[in-house]
């Protein structure tokens, strides 16, 4: 049985952040059962001003800045007309977010990774995992089909949503699922959108979310489909812009659309003693308005790496127990999300939403 010291299972934001972040004495292994880092369509792209010092830290904040659209803030659109523009502006820092796609965030701390002389085995799942209690045994299984035993001291679940982790630890995953239809896709536009905003449709049966990826007219596109809809996916989409564009939008599909289910969840724990941690999408999944999701998650990255650092230096477990308190940070945020999400429903825009009060909640709990 192969010893590992720290298992990191997971190779999105807080896998590599967190890899990256701990001291370069530490001995790592990171794995992930993607058999690499292509995806087929951008995922998470907001980055809060307040993820800025994070991105530093982990040097990557100034290929970030030359490769990012600048976020100024959210358009509200309410049956393709404009309500309300929302600033994403922080006086504390005197950043506006940035968008850039998930992807090449992930390349950019790979990359990184690579020159602290880490790197990742892809292509590699975890199966099987037991907590013994003065260590944790993990199955692992190669690309090839072979496994492997692991005798690993701590193992860290960043595997997302579905964290085997997380459910091999038989942690608890409470929270709700949302009926809607929710797609996303890659895709060119043309129309008088400002620039530098996202775009945020409502109507009474749909969702239109368009965020800048570059100044070239590219966009992730994300939302909600109307409920009952014939013909394909891509018809039902070019419908659904012709509506609340109010013809004034056209589309060109650069990915194919994915339709998803849109969960809020939250983990009953984010660490089992000493050996065991969750962290990002693993403990806690968001709805996407906010823009919290990757924020979140190299949060997570940052505070259990700084934890995990302390105790090496100093052996007291008060350090690894603070990172429970992540838990709580999480859960008032997945509540403050859920709840902008309500403010935002057709029903809550018609009857009027005061943007004042809206624009300092986003100042105070999302910048």
């Amino acid at each position: 049985m192969q010893k590992k010291d720290l298992l990191i299972v997971g190779a999105g934001p807080a896998g590599l952040s967190l890899s990256s972040a701990l001291m370069p004495d530490m001995a790592v292994t990171c794995i992930s059962e993607r058999p690499s880092q292509k995806a087929s369509h951008s995922r998470a792209t907001g980055i809060q001003p307040r993820t800025l010092e994070l991105l530093h830290s982990s040097g990557i904040l100034d290929a970030v800045r030359r490769e990012a659209v600048t976020l100024r803030g959210n358009i509200i659109y309410l049956d393709g007309e404009r309500l309300r523009a929302l600033s994403f502006f922080d006086p504390a820092s005197g950043e506006h977010g940035l968008s850039l796609d998930q992807r090449r965030i992930e390349s950019l701390l790979a990359e990184q990774l690579e020159r602290n002389g880490r790197s990742i085995e892809w292509g590699t799942s975890l199966v099987d995992l037991e907590d013994l209690g003065h260590f944790v045994r993990a199955e692992i299984q190669r690309e090839n089909g072979s496994v492997e035993q692991w005798r690993c001291r701590r193992v860290v679940g960043c595997d997302g949503g579905r964290s085997a982790v997380r459910k091999l630890a038989k942690i608890e995953f409470p929270g709700h699922t949302y009926e809607e239809r929710s797609f996303v896709l890659d895709v060119l536009v043309q129309g008088a959108l400002e620039p530098g905003y996202m775009h945020f449709f409502v109507g009474k049966e749909s969702r239109l979310v368009l965020v800048p990826l570059n100044d070239r007219g590219t966009f992730k596109a994300s939302g909600a489909l109307p409920p009952g809809k014939t013909g394909t996916l891509e018809q039902q989409f070019r419908e659904m812009v012709a509506l609340h564009g109010r013809g004034r939008l056209s589309v060109e599909p650069l990915t194919p659309l994915t339709t998803y289910v849109m969960h809020a969840r939250l983990a009953d724990t984010f660490r089992i003693e000493d050996r065991i941690f969750l962290c990002g999408d693993a403990a806690h999944i968001f709805p996407p308005n906010g823009g919290q999701g990757m924020n979140l998650a190299l949060e997570d990255a940052h505070d259990l790496a700084t934890a995990l650092n302390l105790f090496a230096q100093s052996k007291e477990r008060r350090h690894l127990e603070a990172y429970s308190e992540r838990r709580e940070e999480a859960r008032r945020a997945l509540e403050s999300v859920c709840a902008a999400k309500d403010r935002y429903s057709y029903e809550s825009l018609l009857s009027g939403v005061n943007f004042a009060t809206e624009q300092e909640r986003i100042r105070q709990e999302e910048l």
